[in-house]
């Protein structure tokens, strides 16, 4: 009595545990650089038209010579109350 075995590939198996080690190198790599690569230093260059930025952010207003000049006295509000009206239904999912 002579007995066969077959052996059985084990293509699946080596695609696996390579597909696993290519998965773990990338996860590697990402945690690397996000964590420890420097990031690209850049030079930036302002515009021309920006350098009296400087001059506006100096600026004070004195909001006191707005409360007595009579022009801001004469101003107006010519708002309407908001009238607040109900909106939608108790339960928006409950049937008509």
């Amino acid at each position: 009595m002579a007995f066969e075995v077959e052996q059985k590939s084990n293509t699946k198996n080596i695609f696996g545990v390579m597909g696993i080690v290519i998965a773990v190198f990338v996860v590697i790599g990402g945690l690397y650089l996000v964590f420890f690569s420097s990031p690209v230093q850049e030079e930036q260059v302002v515009p021309t038209g920006f350098s009296r930025v400087n001059q506006l952010s100096q600026v004070n207003l004195n909001v006191s010579q707005f409360n007595e000049d009579s022009i801001y006295k004469s101003l107006k509000l010519i708002a309407d109350d908001l009238v607040v009206e109900e909106q939608g239904r108790d339960n928006p999912f409950a049937p008509f």
